[in-house]
């Protein structure tokens, strides 16, 4: 919301929570719970029991309760009323397993860090979701957001299906970042995987090599296979290897033995995949050295693997546009699953790294 000059009956949801006189403390008083207790429930604290939020759930809705815009603007300004730029506040949701990789790895922080910021730099506070794995506890978050006042979502749908998630997809105005190409009932901004990987297999054979090899870990990166099989197409009489595909972890021992087999057997001179260091580590335990004995093409190169030659996802970009295309939804009111959803894809950067050799 903007405060100053805005027209607020156009926007109803937020004049409705304008008007709202039910405050934090009517709630506690009603739930025989603190105010604070109140306000974990409204974040979804996992220290307020499952009863407790569906308690005060139950009564911000018997009430009637939404936050009231203005104090949260004030209170995240510390200007006056007239020269706060605060919007509003979005939701970013993201799985159990992706806030799993948040924890171990600190670039992934990171990341977070840098949406935070560009929110902010459009107005927006950016509050932090991590969606439940059953229907009960997503559908109760899709409550808590809809309590809040929250229409915008900001979905990390990497290898998820969000579809079939509990939430009331009708309430909000989504926009999802990775996700995969079957799945576009909402806006989507991704890597534009398909083409990225075909441009770089067909830099690989200018280089010079000859039986590049694809290894992936799930079959949830079909964009970056399609890639790799469309540019073996254009290459023309050249053969072969086939795809590598395993369904458990690459850090079990079966699964291992599985890679070393195929790559004996078919001897790939170059192979691509996204695997950073730990990959080389394996390799190294066999006595092979990218690039001496093996080239290494590396599908999502991060800040901290510029010695690893392969592509660069501009997420920095992606989340520009994210922000970008909900801002633009918010303000012409439009929530729901769209009838025609966008899919915008970002290219990727090529980095020149040292796992592969020089070539033309």
């Amino acid at each position: 919301m903007y405060y100053g000059n805005f027209d607020f009956s156009k926007y109803p949801q937020y004049w409705s929570n304008m008007r709202s006189k039910v405050r934090m403390i009517d709630i506690a008083k009603k739930a025989e719970v603190t105010s604070a207790t109140v306000s974990m429930a409204l974040n979804n604290h996992p220290r307020i029991s499952a009863a407790t939020k569906e308690r005060i759930l139950r009564i911000c809705e018997e009430l009637d309760y939404h936050p009231d815009p203005v104090a949260k603007a004030l209170a995240l300004s510390g200007s006056d009323e007239s020269k706060s730029s605060y919007l509003g506040t979005i939701a970013l949701l993201e799985s159990e397993e992706r806030f799993q990789q948040v924890e171990r790895f600190p670039e992934v922080r990171g990341w977070h860090a840098q949406l935070t910021e560009i929110c902010s730099n459009a107005g927006y506070k950016l509050d932090h979701f991590v969606v439940g794995s059953t229907k009960k506890e997503q559908q109760s978050l899709s409550r808590i957001l809809q309590t809040r006042g929250v229409c915008g979502l900001l979905v990390y749908g990497s290898n998820q299906e969000i579809h079939n998630w509990g939430i009331d997809w009708s309430r909000f105005a989504t926009v999802v970042y990775g996700g995969s190409l079957h799945e576009h009932f909402v806006h989507h901004v991704m890597s534009c995987s398909y083409q990225d990987v075909y441009d770089a297999v067909i830099k690989l054979h200018k280089m010079g090599y000859k039986r590049p090899g694809y290894f992936m870990v799930g079959p949830y990166f079909d964009h970056w296979a399609a890639g790799f099989s469309s540019a073996f197409e254009t290459w023309g009489r050249v053969k072969k290897t086939p795809k590598l595909v395993l369904e458990g972890s690459f850090a079990r021992n079966d699964q291992r033995k599985i890679f070393f087999d195929w790559f004996q057997r078919y001897e790939p001179d170059v192979i691509v995949a996204n695997y950073d260091e730990y990959f080389l580590q394996m390799l190294s335990e066999k006595g092979l050295r990218a690039p001496d004995d093996v080239g290494y093409l590396c599908l999502d190169v991060w800040p901290s693997m510029k010695h690893l030659s392969g592509l660069i996802q501009r997420r920095d970009v992606s989340y520009r546009v994210m922000v970008d295309l909900i801002h633009g939804m918010l303000m012409r009111h439009e929530f729901g699953p769209p009838e025609q959803p966008y899919c915008i894809q970002i290219p990727s950067i090529w980095n020149e790294g040292r796992t592969l050799r020089r070539g033309e």
